[in-house]
């Protein structure tokens, strides 16, 4: 959830919470073009502080459910322990779209390179080809990325399956319920995409 205030003189103050609400950022962005981060300040589920930072170059955060917080500038990703230690992850091409798993315990960054997996720790998962617009079921077991006019389909970071779609035009991608279908929205309609035999998980 996001909570934005706006003040005179073009400052922005905006108050964002991990998805489970234990963790919860407090950021002042400057008034620069860039709206990038003067302040970022973050709090435990019991309104503890557990680290402040200043002069971020970052304009996009996302914080996790395990603390950890991804911030995103116009060039590299970063991360922020729960401690607060600053990680370098990547340098960014023409940057896309990022976001969590639907259990938040991946996240997603894609850019003109690839679309990369973390954990809430900041270790590569998986790296992946380049696409447009992607979509995982609730752990990441399955990731479909839309690349031009050909959706791949990977299983814990294998290919599994391509096929061409019926336009290069689609507008957004979802796992079905069932996670046995992906469905494409186009212009004119929707287009479902049966994913193949899963493999057993382990118990």
């Amino acid at each position: 959830m996001i909570e934005i205030t706006l003040f005179i003189l073009h400052i922005v103050s905006a108050t964002l919470y991990s998805d489970d609400s234990l963790y919860r950022a407090s950021i002042t962005f400057g008034h620069d073009a860039q709206l990038s981060a003067t302040s970022f300040c973050l709090y435990d589920h019991e309104d503890n502080l557990l680290y402040t930072k200043s002069g971020l170059n970052a304009n996009a955060f996302y914080v996790s459910t395990k603390g950890s917080v991804f911030a995103v500038s116009d060039k590299y990703l970063y991360m922020y322990a729960v401690d607060g230690k600053e990680i370098c992850l990547e340098e960014l091409n023409c940057p896309n779209n990022f976001g969590f798993s639907p259990d938040g315990f991946l996240f997603f960054s894609s850019d003109k390179d690839g679309i990369t997996a973390y954990s809430n720790q900041g270790t590569v998962i998986y790296a992946l080809r380049p696409g447009r617009l992607f979509a995982s079921t609730e752990r990441g077991e399955l990731i479909a990325i839309v690349a031009v006019d050909t959706v791949f389909i990977y299983e814990h970071g294998v290919e599994k399956l391509r096929t061409v779609l019926t336009t290069p035009y689609a507008r957004d991608i979802v796992f079905s319920d069932d996670n046995m279908s992906i469905i494409i929205k186009e212009p004119t309609g929707t287009e479902t995409i049966h994913v193949p035999s899963r493999k057993i998980e382990e118990q």
